[in-house]
């Protein structure tokens, strides 16, 4: 029987501010969406795809560069064969001064409005329906009640929301919709994560996540789904595409007495302890991603660790990182506790209050009050470990 090619793709989060870059990193990251963007068109073409879906939050809010929109523009062009349609999400929603609404868009790509819509391809036996956003919320379910009008066709549906097994202000969807639709497949956009090729009843459905990770919480790899439908049959699979990895390490470092030691145990973490093929292709790896380096453990109170030396050890290994120290102290508080000066009477107060509080959060806050009291007693820069 005849299948579908398709490429499914979504939350593209086009000139994402990243706020917590530097700001040379920041446009550097604008730039890898843009790229990873025209390798997904360039992967259409070559792939031969019949149809592209892109399920909504393709920009990230009303302020799109120029070079955004005509780098898209050129992209959908250059492949006038392709079929592209586009579910506006809660971060694009269609209104009348969306970019989808005011931009002349080529004649190869439609754009789903904010009312539920079919376009039918007869060369491919195929309908293709969709529903974008009217506004940032969409709180009834757009697939609630819906039922495809001829299952003989092969039906696929491109959509923005999240599935859940209650209510939800992103259009809920669940999966009793999922399998009464009728659906051959349900491209999701609005989780940033694949989700896998799952199926309920006779529809096969995925959301396939963000093609390049922007935060510390979009880690590894970041891709599309791409592959071919049929009636009763799915081929698909998650490709990677992003240019970049996002990584969270943590590492203990508490039998480190210094900088190289550090270094070592990050290394060691990395894998780049291990035989020198090894280490060559993590180097290339590395290079190009962007990691969080989170500093655990207990460290002695005499090493005052600074960040910025140690960044400076580590900033050739990545394309970025970012290094957090959440270390404790060694310190013997019951100790300090015994001292008669205002150190001491300090140290016992703040125990008091630790032993009293019930809330771990509170706890939390109240050691780090401890610990940042003591440094500035002693003259140490006060550091609140929650940078």
């Amino acid at each position: 029987m005849k299948k579908v090619k398709l490429i499914h793709c979504s939350d593209f989060h086009f000139d994402t501010p990243f706020i917590e870059y530097p700001k040379a990193v920041a446009e550097k990251r604008k730039e890898d969406i843009r790229e990873t963007f025209l390798q997904i068109m360039k992967l259409a073409d070559n792939e031969k795809v019949d149809i592209i879906l892109i399920s909504g939050d393709v920009f990230d809010n009303s302020t799109v560069t120029y070079e955004t929109i005509t780098s898209m523009k050129r992209a959908f062009e250059q492949i006038p064969d392709i079929k592209i349609f586009i579910c506006p999400g809660n971060h694009d929603p269609y209104t009348a001064r969306s970019y989808y609404n005011i931009i002349p868009w080529p004649a190869n790509v439609h754009i789903f409005k904010d009312r539920l819509e079919k376009v039918h391809i007869e060369d491919l036996n195929l309908t293709v329906y969709g529903c974008g956003f009217g506004s940032s919320y969409e709180r009834k379910g757009i697939l609630k009640d819906f039922r495809v009008e001829d299952k003989d066709k092969i039906n696929i549906m491109v959509l923005h929301g999240e599935v859940v097994s209650g209510s939800s202000v992103y259009n809920p969807i669940t999966e009793d919709m999922i399998s009464k639709s009728g659906l051959d497949y349900l491209a999701l956009g609005h989780v940033h994560s694949f989700s896998g090729i799952n199926r309920c009843g006779d529809t096969y459905w995925s959301y396939s996540g963000c093609p390049e990770g922007r935060g510390f919480d979009e880690l590894g790899p970041k891709g599309i789904v791409i592959g071919e439908i049929g009636k009763g049959c799915a081929d698909l699979s998650f490709k990677e595409t992003c240019k970049r990895r996002i990584e969270v390490l943590k590492v203990n470092i508490s039998e480190c007495e210094n900088y190289e030691d550090i270094s070592l145990k990050i290394y060691e973490r990395l894998g780049l302890h291990k035989r020198e093929a090894d280490i060559g292709r993590a180097y290339e790896r590395l290079n190009k991603d962007i990691y969080k380096i989170i500093l655990e453990g207990t460290v002695d109170r005499d090493f005052s660790i600074n960040l910025e030396v140690l960044n400076d050890k580590l900033k050739n290994l990545f394309y970025y990182v970012k290094i957090l120290d959440r270390t404790e102290t060694k310190i013997d508080y019951e100790e300090l506790a015994k001292e008669y000066n205002i150190k001491g009477v300090f140290v016992r107060k703040m125990l008091d209050r630790i032993s009293a509080a019930e809330d771990k959060d509170e706890i939390k806050r109240l050691r780090l009050s401890l610990k940042m009291g003591l440094d500035a007693l002693d003259y140490r820069e006060v550091r609140t470990n929650e940078n």
